[in-house]
């Protein structure tokens, strides 16, 4: 028996709407929380030029970071290899039953 594919290709249907909801609530809540206030208040969030730098930093340290652990995973990536594949066969297991 085969299992048809949700419309989002292969994802759990319970998990697509699940997220669905959470994107939904996120905007309800970003809605309310003064972003479309009055012109003459004092608005809860900064205009973007006044934090552009802010979120511009983290956002090019997270970049840095990821780029270091990429580096650290292919350089260790033959050891790995070897580590996982000490005890397996030398032809592959399709071979050998056929």
């Amino acid at each position: 028996m085969r299992v048809q594919p949700t419309l989002f290709g292969h994802s759990p249907g319970r998990l697509v709407s699940t997220v669905m909801g959470a994107s939904f609530l996120a905007a309800i809540i970003a809605q309310f929380t003064g972003v479309d206030g009055p012109a003459d208040a004092d608005p809860a969030v900064p205009p973007p030029i006044d934090t552009v730098h802010v979120y511009g930093d983290v956002f090019a340290n997270i970049a840095v970071l990821a780029g270091v652990a990429a580096a650290v995973c292919l350089l260790l990536s033959p050891l790995l290899t070897r580590w996982m594949h000490a005890d397996a066969p030398t032809t592959p297991a399709l071979e050998q039953e056929g």
